[in-house]
């Protein structure tokens, strides 16, 4: 696996984890969190976020790095 995938990936999933429990946080207040858990909307808003993260956030990052880095 190339480099970039290997950071994309690391990178996009840890986002997405965090965005995926801060959502659940920020929601809690007024759905509980097993509901949230067994909706079809909560398994879309985690997949929207780690594909948003590895492909998006995690390709900024190494366009970054790279070109902090150049060869």
């Amino acid at each position: 696996m190339k480099k970039r995938w290997k950071h994309q990936l690391g990178f996009g999933l840890i986002w997405g984890s965090l965005m995926t429990v801060f959502t659940l946080l920020y929601s809690i207040k007024e759905v509980s969190l097993q509901a949230q858990l067994a909706s079809p909307i909560f398994c879309f808003k985690a997949i929207a976020h780690f594909l948003i993260g590895i492909f998006i956030i995690g390709y900024i990052g190494w366009k970054e790095i790279s070109r902090q880095n150049p060869q």
